[in-house]
């Protein structure tokens, strides 16, 4: 098979990178929907906007694996353990508002204190 040439490095090394991020995109996506299905939606909002998706560990735990994978690697790691429980899609209001609202989605309090102060 012969080599594919560029018109230069500059260009051979802008078409290497766009399909980096085209695998990786196609692989991200291959794990919204493994703990999502066909349309990757937030588990606690909704929203299926696929940019604003990610993963929640739902016990925690994130920064440490993490760091046991070096910071890469998430998504093939969830692929090549055939997709292990302990995962949900959120979006990264919802994940970021658990992390810093004790594990309580914001969303989840103000649907309680709604709940709670609507006359019976």
């Amino acid at each position: 098979m012969d080599q594919r040439r560029y018109c230069s490095d500059e260009c051979r090394d802008v078409q290497a990178a766009e399909q980096r991020r085209a695998t990786r995109e196609a692989l991200r996506m291959e794990c919204l929907r493994a703990y999502s299905g066909p349309v990757p939606f937030c588990s606690c909002c909704g929203t299926s906007v696929p940019m604003f998706l990610a993963l929640d560990h739902i016990n925690g735990g994130g920064g440490r694996q993490r760091k046991e994978l070096g910071g890469g690697g998430y998504w093939t790691w969830l692929r090549a353990n055939g997709f292990p429980p302990g995962f949900r899609v959120l979006c990264h209001n919802c994940n970021h508002g658990r992390e810093l609202n004790g594990g309580i989605c914001p969303h989840d309090e103000l649907v309680r204190d709604v709940l709670t102060t609507v006359p019976a």
